[in-house]
């Protein structure tokens, strides 16, 4: 059986989107104007940003070093690189981060749909003031979170499922 070549990006525009919308995370959306405004704008916004310039890119850098050097999955790559299984779990433990974000992930990602489809139908309707006790409501329930987060795991699925290129590339210019 003839071994396929791995896919490689067709451009950095893809890349560089797709990169940065698992960079920036929910985190930085959610959170992050209310710890800036309650703990000193510019001061806190200063050494975020050191912070993740002296921690982010370098870390950045070793992930992109160990990918394009093993050119396998995580665990393999360190296989490789290091010469022995000293290390490989390190690549166990990369998966096991993302396993854990994707859990966190697709909670809010059923919410977003929800409301993303709400926003053109009840929410486009209601008193502003309204809208905390519409996401209790839906947060509360059993089935509507439920569904939405399988939605969206269906989603992640499909889009992985298409490759580098047709599904990650292309999901990221979309979006």
């Amino acid at each position: 059986m003839e071994k396929k070549p791995r896919e490689q990006w067709s451009g950095r525009l893809g890349f560089v989107l797709a990169t940065a919308g698992s960079a920036v995370g929910l985190g930085n959306i959610m959170k992050f104007p209310w710890m800036t405004g309650q703990y000193g704008g510019a001061a806190f916004l200063f050494t975020y940003i050191v912070v993740m310039l002296v921690i982010g890119i370098g870390m950045l850098i070793c992930d992109f070093l160990i990918g394009r050097n093993g050119k396998a999955n995580a665990v393999a790559s360190y296989r490789k690189l290091l010469g022995n299984n000293h290390f490989t779990w390190m690549g166990y433990l990369g998966i096991f981060s993302a396993m854990l974000a994707l859990s966190y992930y697709a909670v809010f990602g059923g919410w977003m749909l929800h409301y993303i489809i709400n926003s053109f139908t009840t929410l486009a309707h209601i008193n502003p003031a309204d809208v905390g006790g519409f996401f209790g409501a839906f947060v509360s329930a059993v089935w509507g979170p439920i569904i939405g987060t399988l939605i969206f795991l269906v989603l992640t699925v499909i889009i992985v499922c298409g490759g580098v290129k047709k599904g990650i590339e292309a999901a990221s210019k979309f979006m």
